[in-house]
């Protein structure tokens, strides 16, 4: 593993400095610092992306779920770059995305998501029809329990 040093980590930033100085220059503009998006990616053809936090068991619980790491490629578009980010084509591609967590990119095939998916809305459509009433009595309102409003 390479260590950097901090005169090579100050090189660095005077390089990407100079490079920023020069593209301000010839287009007037400057990025605020709000405008940032450390996790943009390109997509993937057929494939979800996403980042999963690199916490407790997450990442192999999403690759048991269909989810498969996604390796740097020689021309992928890693969002807003800074100096640790660089990384060899063939790598996992990974990100810093705060509080000591690194966020893994992820891919999973378009028609698998798509089962998932709709697995999960079927769960949700039988918990949601379990709210309703099964009886057809005139004072049933659909909703399970009532309102009712005595005159005073």
């Amino acid at each position: 593993m390479d260590v950097m040093t901090e005169e090579d980590r100050f090189s660095k930033y005077v390089e990407y400095s100079e490079k920023i100085k020069r593209k301000r220059s010839r287009t007037g503009k400057r990025k605020p610092l709000n405008g940032k998006n450390r996790l943009r990616f390109d997509a993937i053809e057929d494939h979800r992306i996403r980042v999963f936090n690199d916490k407790d068991d997450r990442i192999f619980e999403a690759m048991d779920n269909g989810w498969e790491p996604v390796r740097l490629a020689k021309d992928t578009d890693l969002g807003d770059m800074k100096t640790g980010d660089f990384k060899q084509p063939g790598t996992i591609i990974t990100k810093h995305v705060g509080g000591g967590v690194t966020g893994v990119l992820m891919k999973k095939k378009n028609a698998w998501d798509k089962e998932d998916q709709e697995a999960k809305q079927k769960e949700l459509d039988k918990q949601e029809k379990s709210l309703y009433r099964s009886n057809n009595s005139p004072d049933s309102q659909g909703i399970y329990g009532s309102i009712k409003r005595d005159k005073v």
